[in-house]
């Protein structure tokens, strides 16, 4: 068998060389640029997510302890003696 004669397989490293690797590693390198952006948009959207309800948290304890006081200085118990 001559080497005229082998079938050679036909792929992209073949057809176009290191260039492959290279269009690929600046793919990968975009990709990893992306996704840390996005953590860092993701992780200031958390943090004012969490501010704010953690405020809306605070408002709601600060109402249902008013109520609390509010109905306890209304209603008077009957002392009773413990004789």
């Amino acid at each position: 068998m001559s080497l005229e004669e082998e079938e050679k397989i036909k792929t992209y490293y073949a057809k176009y060389g290191e260039s492959t690797v290279w269009v690929t590693l600046i793919i990968l390198g975009i990709c990893e640029l992306i996704w840390f952006v996005s953590w860092r948009v993701a992780e200031q959207d958390m943090a004012e997510l969490t501010h704010s309800a953690q405020k809306f948290i605070k408002k709601q304890q600060e109402w249902v302890e008013e109520k609390y006081d509010e109905i306890f200085e209304q209603e008077e118990f009957p002392q009773q003696s413990l004789i």
